[in-house]
This record gives C-alpha cells, structure tokens and sequence, in this order.
C-alpha cells in the first residue's frame, strides 16, 4: 500500500511563518516528519515556478523516495467555451500536462466547466482530444474531476468520454 499526501490539505502545516511552501524541502518533509511515500500538489502552489524549479522538485522528491503522483487543478476549465476563453483552457490544460511530466506524475486531474447541453459537451470533446494526444506522448494520464455540470452525474461525464 502506498500512502500519500494531498499537499493542500496540509498547506498551513507547510507554510509556517511564509506564504508560501518551501517546494524543494516538501518531500523530504512529507517523508521524514509524516512518513508517507508520495504527494499529490495542487497547480496554485507552483505558481510562479519555472521549468528548472518543477525539475528540481523531481529530483528532490527521488532523493527523497516521495515521489510526485498527481497534478490536481483546483479551477474549472473553461473548454466548453468556443472563443479565447476556450482556446486559454486548453493551453492551460496542456500546460498542466507539460508540468505534470516535468514533476514525473503519473497523472494530472482537471475540471471541465460548462452546461450539459450538445453544443457545450461537443466543444469540450473536441478541445479534449488535443489534451488527451498530448497527455498520451507525455505519458501523462487526463483525469476528469467531477463538476457542476456537464461532468457532475457519471453517465453525463460517460458521454463525455
């Protein structure tokens, strides 16, 4: 069994005195005070982070055997929309992706927002797809969290896929 830390239920513990978390220091933490052997991180507390930073991450949570999971974005994205709105979702989605590779997770997880009509369910299903092909050579598994919405029942999130 391997037991995990979802990193924002902890963020207090984490911060201290600063507002934000020591990224680098995190799994050594999670291993030596908590004894877990994983994480999963929110996107908000990367915000600002570079590509060495997400690289560094990596390699500080191998060193520390608590290897990085999932990548959870905490928002909607917006991919039901058909104009910038849209187009700015899946290039966040692909971001998401783009980091959750660097990070070495398995898997990042995002939310779809929108209603369950025809047209918002068939754009998101063409945005998806691009999302999907990227996640697929990155070797990154899509994982869609249920929302209010267009995924909020599991045979509406069924159709979706």
């Amino acid at each position: 069994m391997l037991l995990t830390l979802t990193v924002s239920a902890q963020r207090p513990v984490f911060t201290g005195r600063r507002s934000k978390v020591d990224l680098l220091g995190l799994p050594t933490r999670i291993r030596e005070e908590l004894g877990l052997h994983g994480m999963n991180i929110c996107t908000d507390l990367l915000a600002g982070a570079n590509r060495s930073t997400l690289a560094g991450l990596r390699e500080s949570a191998d060193k520390a055997r608590c290897a990085c999971l999932l990548l959870i974005e905490p928002g909607e994205l917006a991919m039901h929309d058909a104009k910038a709105a849209g187009d700015k979702a899946q290039m966040r989605a692909m971001n998401i992706l783009e980091a959750a590779s660097l990070l070495g997770c398995n898997a990042a997880a995002i939310g779809l927002g929108g209603k369950q009509t025809d047209a918002h369910v068939e754009m998101a299903t063409e945005r998806l797809k691009a999302v999907v092909e990227r996640a697929e050579s990155l070797e990154v598994n899509v994982l869609i969290s249920p929302r209010p919405g267009m995924t909020s029942n599991t045979d509406d999130l069924t159709a979706l896929l």
